[in-house]
């Protein structure tokens, strides 16, 4: 018959648990969660100035273009800004639902830490990220054609105008916004680490071995 008698390693597990909470995240990773997070709020209002110089320089051009063509890529670059700043808006509205438990490192942290992440991971990746490039893509063509239409001989400018628009979104997108998204990959790995080694984890796994061992 089993012993009732819990196991050495489970009795050992269950003492190194911190006594403050469960699952707090280690110093070292708060403090690279901390930096992103200074990195991001200055990152916002950097990026809400830039959008809205560029939203101002788009009605401005707006106003001043007879083109027909033209004009509906100046619309299509306001609407582009605005569409941007919003996903902005609605990436810090959500961070800032989450990254107070992170900072404090109380019991929950580590989850918190994971939402966090996996929100930052998804404005650079995913739906975030294609929606943005499916948006802003036609605003170089079209404005370039417009361009086209009032000297029909530039043709060969047009095509270099393009192809130079859709290497810079090459450039955001596979560099910039994906190189961001495998960074958020490589902390949500740490964490997984984190998790795995932590005392409560350690006791949990040793919990269930001797439920397991119990029933046998």
């Amino acid at each position: 018959m089993p012993s009732d008698r819990a196991p050495d390693s489970l009795v050992s597990a269950w003492q190194e648990q911190p006594t403050s909470g469960f699952r707090m995240v280690p110093s070292d990773f708060a403090r690279t969660i901390r930096r992103d997070v200074g990195d991001a709020r200055w990152g916002f209002w950097i990026f809400l100035v830039f959008f809205a110089a560029m939203t101002v320089w788009g009605g401005v051009s707006l106003l001043a273009e007879v083109d027909p063509v033209r004009r509906v890529g100046h619309v299509l670059w306001i609407l582009t800004t605005v569409f941007f700043a919003g996903q902005i808006f609605v990436l810090r509205r959500r961070v800032r639902a989450i990254r107070y438990d992170i900072l404090r490192t109380t019991s929950p942290s580590l989850a918190a830490a994971r939402a966090y992440l996996i929100a930052r991971r998804a404005f650079h990746s995913g739906r975030w990220l294609w929606s943005r490039v499916i948006v802003m893509f036609p605003v170089g063509p079209i404005l370039s054609y417009g361009a086209l239409r009032a000297e029909p001989d530039a043709i060969q400018e047009w095509l270099w105008g393009v192809m130079v628009w859709v290497a810079l979104l090459a450039f955001a997108v596979f560099i910039v916004q994906r190189g961001a998204a495998r960074a958020y990959d490589r902390l949500l790995r740490e964490l997984d680490e984190i998790e795995r080694h932590s005392p409560m984890e350690r006791f949990m796994a040793a919990h269930e071995q001797w439920k397991e061992r119990q029933g046998d």
